[in-house]
């Protein structure tokens, strides 16, 4: 029996290493009361509910296991992305809510919620035009359009992924190999492999990639497709050689 070798690396993984990253001073539990605050949205409430729901909407499907759940996430982001926005209305160049509102709506992206990718494309542009180095405006962005499945999409991440690794975002590297192996560059894949490889090392899929792709195993990485109901699915990365007897 032909056996075959399959990864199953999906932004899931790579993505949750981003949910320890700081982004603020943060601390305890908050309340949707506490977003609104004598001048302005305060930024550690926002933060708590936008960390707290990134860990189960951070990738297609979300990671939710019920309806009342949904209702939940549903109704915390709603509120952090109306008081951001209804702040944004006073201040449009803030950078501090332009990226936490780019961050937001990847999230309401993989919830399906209309509209969503005009949003983030509108955020993170115009908080490139104020800010053409913000650090987690390349992260959160790079990752998100490494996740679409559109080719062009892919290509643009790179640059973006690449700006975030250079800023200390070594979370970035497994992300820039798997977006350089679906441009078909498994050279410039397997340096970056490499790279988070040296990083951690114990880590066994990417060991396995990394020498299946050095003895010369023909991999193709299945982006996010579509299934009878149009729902998007997640991508792997699967060897088309025989790995094992037959």
């Amino acid at each position: 029996m032909t056996k075959k070798l399959i990864f199953i690396l999906s932004l899931c993984m790579m993505v949750t290493m981003m949910f320890g990253i700081k982004v603020s001073n943060s601390q305890g539990k908050y309340t949707l009361e506490d977003l609104e605050q004598e001048g302005g949205v305060n930024l550690d409430a926002a933060d708590y509910f936008l960390n707290k729901n990134f860990y189960f909407a951070r990738v297609y499907p979300p990671r939710i296991d019920s309806q009342a759940q949904y209702l939940e996430i549903e109704k915390e982001l709603k509120t952090v992305i109306s008081v951001m926005e209804s702040e944004l209305s006073e201040v449009p160049d803030d950078v501090e809510l332009l990226w936490r509102l780019g961050y937001a709506s990847t999230m309401t992206y993989n919830l399906d919620w209309p509209g969503s990718k005009t949003k983030i494309k509108k955020y993170f542009d115009k908080l490139f035009e104020m800010d053409p180095e913000h650090k987690f405006g390349h992260l959160y962005y790079g990752a998100h359009l490494a996740q679409t499945g559109d080719k062009l999409d892919i290509k643009e991440s790179i640059s973006h992924l690449e700006k975030a690794y250079s800023y200390g975002f070594d979370v970035t590297l497994t992300m820039l190999g798997i977006a350089y192996m679906q441009t078909g560059d498994n050279v410039k894949a397997l340096e970056y492999f490499k790279r988070f490889r040296d990083k951690f090392p114990n880590d066994k899929q990417i060991n396995m990639l990394i020498e299946g792709i050095e003895q010369g195993d023909d991999y193709t990485v299945h982006s996010v497709s579509v299934d009878k109901n149009g729902k998007r699915k997640e991508r792997k990365i699967e060897s088309l050689n025989n790995n094992g007897d037959e």
